[in-house]
């Protein structure tokens, strides 16, 4: 996703909401460590995830995968869809849903800690 234009439909997919919108502004698109992808439908983005790419684990080229939003019934193929892209990259994503984690295990994903949140004031 290169354009504000196509930034904006990808937001509306995400989350209907608009003033959330402003967690991802454009000036992301310009840092070439951020993907906005999608999986678009009928001319409409259907799921989407944002991957980035982060420091060396171990030697290892990570790639973080968060925001991924879809219908839960569409959970499997799109994170598959989403992820063919990087068939041989280690990629990293926090998800605690209980009723999704099967879907995550059953594409390779295995628990490797905990997540913790920082909120400074």
């Amino acid at each position: 996703m290169a354009t504000s234009e196509s930034l904006k439909k990808w937001l509306a997919g995400w989350n209907e909401n608009e003033s959330l919108h402003a967690v991802f502004p454009s000036r992301l698109l310009e840092r070439k460590t951020i993907d906005f992808a999608a999986i678009i439908k009928d001319g409409k983005v259907k799921a989407g995830a944002v991957f980035n790419t982060g420091p060396k684990l171990d030697g290892k080229d990570i790639l973080g995968l968060s925001n991924v939003f879809c219908r839960k019934s569409w959970l499997y193929s799109a994170l598959h869809d989403l992820l063919e892209p990087f068939p041989n990259r280690s990629i990293c994503t926090y998800e605690n849903d209980a009723s999704v984690l099967p879907v995550y295990r059953q594409l390779g994903f295995e628990p490797c800690g905990q997540l913790s949140v920082w909120l400074k004031q």
